[in-house]
């Protein structure tokens, strides 16, 4: 039940009110307010239905941390961003980076900065943006000696997480902790490791998040670095490639045709 006082809208929690914030902001045609026991959750009045709970964008969220880093809403691209979030607590004074990053993690989001634009994008929605030949990479200055077209660095296994564990927000515990493992089967690694994820949601959310973070660290031990001539000076950080053989490629196009 809700009850207005001063300005500010109570909702009572036994015998105990829940301070919600100050009335008159409105997004989307809802007031909202804000509680300093959950962060970005947004509250609608209902006539005579008390006070009904919307999940907010998560474009939202990362739109309001970079503001209050500094950025203005022209610096910042979430468009791509669909997903919604029932909680997520900032509980700590911390850098924008550190609060961004569980909500990349939990919702698999990745961004990058592109003409003076934060982008932000799911990382599912990632395609090709250009094709570099073998024969282009390795690429040197007049003089010096060419270097490794395509060098790999491979971590260490006893480096990589034998388990990753994730401590979240249970909405179906009463919002208690709840915590979720993802285990690697064959290892000879014995680092397991824990990561705060201080999102509400269910176990299922929380499990996938687990199995993403684990298969990712694994999938990230080999990297490659490669360099190329400024005919590819037009690609951002984060875009996606794709590496063929020029003669191999021309074989299967012929074996097609």
């Amino acid at each position: 039940v809700g009850t207005t006082t001063g300005g500010t809208i109570q909702a009572l929690s036994g015998t105990s009110p829940l301070q919600l914030g100050a009335v008159g902001i409105v997004i989307n045609g809802f007031n909202t307010y804000r509680s300093p026991n959950c962060s970005f959750k947004r509250f609608s009045l209902c006539s005579g239905a008390g006070i009904a709970s919307i999940d907010p964008a998560v474009a939202g969220v990362i739109t309001d941390i970079c503001e209050r880093a500094g950025l203005a809403s022209g610096q910042i691209d979430t468009t791509s961003l669909t997903d919604t979030v029932h909680g997520y607590a900032l509980t700590n004074i911390s850098a924008a980076r550190d609060n961004l990053t569980p909500l990349q993690q939990g919702f698999f989001i990745d961004a990058q900065e592109s003409d003076g634009l934060l982008k932000w994008f799911p990382r599912a929605s990632l395609t090709s943006v250009a094709t570099i030949y073998y024969d282009e990479l390795g690429a040197n200055q007049d003089g010096s000696a060419p270097g490794d077209p395509l060098a790999l660095q491979r971590g260490q296994e006893a480096d990589m997480p034998r388990s990753m564990a994730i401590n979240y927000i249970n909405v179906d515990a009463d919002y208690q902790q709840g915590t979720e493992t993802a285990r690697r089967i064959i290892t000879s690694s014995v680092n397991d490791v824990v990561q705060q994820l201080p999102i509400a949601c269910d176990n299922d959310r929380a499990a996938s998040v687990a199995d993403a973070l684990l298969y990712d660290s694994w999938n990230e031990r080999n990297q490659y670095a490669a360099q190329v001539t400024r005919k590819f000076a037009y690609l951002d950080a984060g875009d996606v490639v794709t590496e063929k053989d020029r003669k191999l490629a021309k074989a299967i196009d012929a074996l097609g045709a």
